[in-house]
């Protein structure tokens, strides 16, 4: 099974989950409103969690 989600809300996770608070605040905020424009979306795996195995593709 898989979830659709955002590009931004990926990176939102991953900046999260890799790097410090304040580099997740600053890439979630540029990539927010950079991925949303162009609408990019992940296929992600739900066999562990969401933010983990992702494949992102433009779903424009």
């Amino acid at each position: 099974m898989y979830y659709y989600y955002y590009y931004y809300y990926y990176y939102y996770y991953y900046y999260y989950y890799y790097y410090y608070y304040y580099y997740y605040y600053y890439y979630y905020y540029y990539h927010y409103y950079y991925y949303y424009y162009y609408r990019y979306c992940c296929y992600c795996s739900s066999s562990s969690s969401p933010y983990y195995n992702c494949y992102c593709y433009c779903c424009c």
